[in-house]
């Protein structure tokens, strides 16, 4: 006979006394699993702590499989119950720093706190096996998680390149643009990563803190356990799927910011009318249509891009939306969109082929897609850019740009110098 599928119970509070950000530090401190989420208006906080199911997969229907794995579950009296992680770039497992994860790596949490426009919401999850559920794991757990400890000092930070880091970055981005010039890419996105080194182990509230404050047209995500943390704060939007509508941002093409507003405004026209920029987004754009064509959707598509300003930089924006049906739920969403050009490359499987022959970088999570998902398909998960992996003692940091034809290798490098700025900034108590 088939197994009884796992049945939820929750309980519910209209409001408690959880700070997100010292939480997220707790449940580290813990070596709890979390998942922390911030809106760019910050009107919207989600916080998960406590692993009470796990979903994992890898390979190519990794989509697919925690899509089932969800729906499996027995929710009726765990309404609002949600799956919270995320994807790693690659189908499989990814290795290194990133190791012991699986490609799709989801949890259903044992708290969970959602806030949303001044309202918060506190649920608490229990299994429910043929009597009470057991809701004292979770009630623990909660009170751990609002036993707030003293911030400690600053922890002094070290940031350092890979040795060789700029003369194999230059050699990386020639090799791209003689495989474009040759005629096997049209695009590639490049990654890089910076090491910080710190005399202790850092503390992620203060971080996730300023994180929030410096970076207000971003999503704040941070998602880990007692092991490690990865956090960021990414303005890229890959999917979203709300009552009935799905959205997607297109991010591509960027040039930076000045403080006089009249040479800031220049910058913004030249990114707007630059050849190199507008391919770069188109590209991004026709992948993203044919994907919700692919799905039998008709997709909402503005014919010219706008700017969208951030604190550091400017993106040529074009926002895409389409009405979809109960079969397209988010994660079938993010399996047709994921990896868009704007993180992988065009065509997608040469891209993705030259990177794993040339980059010389396992990604992980970067670039994957953090987020989450409730029991009616809805949710949303984001590009994880402008990102760090923290372990201990040290963090990863990264960051990446697109390569087309007559990108120049410093002004990629300097372009990525700016990509990496937010979460450097983070790292340090002065900014």
């Amino acid at each position: 006979m088939p197994s009884r599928s796992p049945r939820l119970a929750e309980e519910t509070k209209a409001w408690a006394d959880l700070d997100p950000f010292a939480a997220a530090e707790r449940a580290s401190a813990l070596s709890e699993r979390f998942f922390l989420w911030q809106s760019p208006d910050r009107t919207r906080t989600t916080f998960g702590a406590g692993e009470l199911l796990r979903l994992t997969a890898d390979g190519e229907g990794r989509f697919s499989a925690i899509a089932q794995g969800w729906r499996a579950l027995d929710l009726a009296h765990a309404p609002g119950a949600l799956l919270l992680g995320g994807f790693a770039f690659g189908d499989a497992a990814p290795g290194g720093a990133f190791g012991g994860l699986h490609s799709a790596d989801f949890f259903v949490p044992r708290v969970l706190l959602r806030e949303e426009a001044g309202s918060r919401r506190l649920s608490l999850f229990a299994l429910k096996a043929g009597c009470a559920p057991d809701f004292a794991p979770a009630k623990r757990l909660l009170e751990a998680l609002q036993q707030f400890p003293v911030a400690p000092p600053p922890a002094r930070v070290t940031l350092v390149d890979p040795p060789g880091a700029r003369s194999a970055w230059r050699r990386r981005v020639l090799r791209a643009t003689d495989a474009i010039a040759a005629g096997a890419l049209e695009k590639v996105v490049l990654a890089r990563r910076r090491i910080a080194l710190y005399g202790r182990r850092p503390d992620l509230s203060s971080i996730l803190r300023r994180l929030s404050e410096r970076e207000p047209d971003c999503r704040i995500f941070a998602c880990g356990d007692g092991q490690r943390a990865f956090l960021g704060a990414t303005p890229e939007l890959l999917c979203l799927r709300e009552d009935g509508v799905a959205r997607v941002d297109c991010l591509a093409g960027s040039s930076r910011r000045d403080l006089d507003p009249a040479v800031d405004c220049g910058i913004g026209e030249a990114l707007r009318a630059s050849g190199k920029n507008r391919s770069e987004h188109a590209h991004v754009v026709r992948a993203v249509q044919t994907a919700l064509e692919a799905l039998g959707l008709a997709p909402s598509v503005p014919q010219e891009p706008s700017v969208r300003q951030l604190k550091h930089l400017k993106h040529l924006y074009t926002p895409v939306s389409a009405v979809c049906g109960p079969e397209h739920d988010v994660f079938r969403l993010a399996g047709a969109l994921h990896p868009t050009p704007a993180v992988g490359g065009v065509p997608q499987a040469a891209a993705l082929a030259w990177l794993r022959s040339n980059e010389g970088l396992s990604r992980g999570f970067y670039a994957g897609a953090v987020g989450f998902a409730d029991p009616q398909g809805d949710g949303e998960f984001d590009v994880a850019l402008r990102s760090a992996l923290f372990l201990r003692r040290s963090a990863r940091l990264y960051a990446g740009c697109g390569i087309v034809a007559g990108s120049d290798p410093d002004e990629e490098f300097q372009e990525t110098e700016l990509k990496l700025r937010p979460i450097e900034s983070a790292l340090r108590e002065d900014g």
